[in-house]
């Protein structure tokens, strides 16, 4: 579903990813882990074409997305969503409005199908009768929810999740992993989840990669990261603060 070759992006004199290469199947939930500032997030920003790449490819469904027209894009990010690690809500905007944000702007539906698919998605992820709150009323794991709601309103072929378990605690978060897995069953989506927190990832992925300076050092069935031999990836599982990693090193 997801081809990644030879991607670099630098800014100023910070080169970011430097050399990324990155297959994601399609169905499948692909976690991408590693130290805060390693490029995680900058990479899902490529992938639904909010940045360009210096260098390399992207191809999403075997379309490279790397220079093609706005036109060609927008087709594209129809076909993508994201769930951003702080939610990204429109305060200005009830959950409503949030929701069905994508519906009302791209989507020649009426008012009464938008307000139907925005129903349901809330109901999707758990959520009733909330469509007048505003964000500001609502709890950090219920933004969370809006949040995927509005990125599942019309029905992608993939979404990307940036750090979807960070700032709740540990009861919102194994909510949200259910979410993850339930829509991915439900929706047949492919789904990419970046996180730096490993027992949360080991709940819904499939498969993982792990970044580090801005490569991929690792990439496999998640059953088979303890079994890794490199000493980099055997560092970041364990935890440990000895290692070949740095403190200085992302």
């Amino acid at each position: 579903m997801i081809e990644i070759h030879n991607l670099y992006k630098k800014f100023g004199s910070q080169e970011v990813l430097r050399g990324v290469e990155l297959n994601i199947e399609r169905s499948s939930t692909h976690a991408i882990i590693g130290r805060s500032g390693c490029g995680k997030s900058v990479l899902l920003k490529h992938i639904i074409g909010l940045l360009q790449p210096d260098r390399g490819d992207i191809f999403i469904g075997g379309v490279n997305i790397v220079g093609i027209g706005e036109k060609e894009k927008k087709d594209i990010r129809l076909k993508i969503s994201m769930v951003f690690q702080e939610s990204a809500l429109f305060d200005f905007l009830n959950v409503e409005e949030n929701v069905g944000f994508v519906l009302q702007r791209y989507f020649p539906w009426d008012r009464k199908e938008i307000k139907e698919r925005v129903r349901e998605s809330l109901e999707m992820v758990g959520l009733y009768h909330i469509e007048k709150k505003y964000p500001k009323e609502l709890s950090g794991g219920m933004k969370k929810r809006v949040a995927i709601a509005r990125a599942i309103a019309f029905r992608p072929r993939v979404i990307l999740y940036d750090e979807p378990t960070a700032g709740i605690d540990p009861i919102g978060a194994d909510v949200i992993n259910s979410l993850i897995v339930r829509l991915h069953d439900q929706l047949a989506i492919t789904s990419v989840v970046v996180s730096h927190d490993l027992e949360n990832v080991r709940k819904v992925a499939d498969t993982i990669s792990m970044m580090l300076g801005g490569r991929i050092i690792y990439s496999g069935r998640k059953d088979d990261l303890s079994l890794c031999h490199d000493e980099r990836v055997k560092q970041f599982v364990s935890g440990s603060r000895q290692g070949p990693i740095s403190a200085q090193e992302v």
